[in-house]
């Protein structure tokens, strides 16, 4: 069984700090935390903010040219269909570490 404090430290691990675009990751319908290719949290974004630490509070300092975004969990119903699951192989093994970026956009 998770925590709530479970579910907080995946949000603030996975809302900040990114080099995205922001266009793009404003197209997004979700965004899943994931590690070893099994998604450990869903969320909604509601905006993209700059990296800096009057958005973000936890940062030490300003990230210039990366992003985050203020959110919630996506509804029981969404997490659901997607807590726990594998990603579809199409997308295992490319969130890497040693990658140019982590983020990866997939369109349905």
């Amino acid at each position: 069984i998770r925590s709530r404090s479970d579910d907080d430290s995946i949000y603030e691990a996975v809302r900040k700090a990114w080099k995205i675009s922001v266009p793009r990751a404003r197209k997004a319908d979700l965004i899943f935390a994931v590690t070893d290719d099994l998604v450990r949290g869903v969320f909604l974004a509601d905006e993209w903010l700059p990296a800096t630490t009057e958005n973000f509070p936890a940062l030490l300092e300003d990230i210039p040219g990366r992003h985050g975004f203020n959110g919630v969990e996506a509804t029981p119903e969404i997490k659901n269909k997607y807590l726990g699951k594998r990603l579809p192989t199409y997308l295992q093994g490319k969130g890497k570490r040693g990658m140019a970026t982590p983020i990866l956009y997939s369109y349905a």
